[in-house]
């Protein structure tokens, strides 16, 4: 399957794959110059002289190679650290630094080492406390934990200050409110979420987790629905099992829970 064409400061990604897509992006394109070149430093300068510009080409290139979206996936599953540590290591500007420490978080949060995750991201922070994507990411993973979730829920905001139609911030901070428990604001932020959005299968899961909790076990049992289909229509880059056996458990479990009430609501007219 041909890759999808996507702009990671435009596009609305759940955190994890926004990341996975940066990096991925980053390591084939230095890949595809290797082949023009000889292999070149995973930070080479680039036309905008900033890794983030290293990763623009890299999406171009991949687009250009027509490679299949296998490739990100087996890049981005590999979590190669030292690509980033590279990056870091030959860094100039603090913009540069920057970024590499966002990636190094990424890939640290996915292998669940939380603690060097949150020092990365704090060090990007740091250099500009007003980086949108370092603020979500971080949000997201503190709410992921459903830790210091008041935290989470200002970290989200900040990000959503400067991009208030980020589909992807609006689903961290829906998703940071679930957490909490505070459940007509997760369900406001998680309708806007899926209307930028509509086609998420992720923001749809988690709207139809707020769904249940609310009682609404009909709705819930169609958000699934609809997220499962949109797992089907995933790259293989974005399919991610684990959600999809979970979204598979709850729909069979809610159609159960509706079966017993059609049950129950009969039974009680017949007496």
């Amino acid at each position: 399957m041909p890759f999808r064409r996507v702009h990671p400061e435009h596009g609305a990604f759940e955190p994890r794959r926004r990341a996975d897509r940066l990096l991925a992006a980053a390591l084939a394109h230095g890949a595809g110059r290797s082949r023009e070149r000889g292999r070149p430093p995973v930070s080479a300068p680039t036309g905008e002289g900033r890794l983030r510009g290293h990763v623009h080409l890299g999406l171009r290139l991949l687009e250009e190679l027509g490679a299949p979206a296998e490739l990100l996936h087996a890049v981005a599953c590999h979590h190669d650290a030292r690509a980033a540590r590279t990056a870091e290591s030959m860094a100039k500007k603090p913009d540069e630094k920057s970024a590499a420490w966002f990636l190094l978080g990424a890939i640290y949060e996915r292998q669940k080492k939380y603690g060097p995750a949150e020092k990365q991201f704090r060090k990007a922070l740091e250099v500009d406390p007003n980086d949108a994507e370092v603020l979500n990411y971080y949000g997201y993973m503190l709410a992921e934990q459903g830790i210091r979730l008041e935290e989470a829920a200002d970290l989200v905001k900040r990000a959503l200050a400067q991009d208030s139609g980020n589909s992807a911030y609006l689903d961290s901070l829906g998703w940071t409110y679930y957490k909490l428990n505070r459940l007509a604001d997760a369900r406001e932020y998680l309708l806007r979420a899926a209307t930028a959005s509509p086609h998420d299968p992720t923001i749809l899961g988690h709207l139809g987790d707020v769904y249940d909790r609310l009682g609404e076990t009909g709705l819930a049992l169609t958000t699934w629905q609809k997220a499962l289909a949109e797992w089907k229509h995933a790259v293989p880059a974005d399919y991610e099992a684990d959600k999809v056996r979970d979204l598979e458990r709850k729909v069979t479990e809610a159609k159960k829970r509706s079966e017993r009430n059609k049950k129950h609501t009969a039974s009680a007219t017949l007496h």
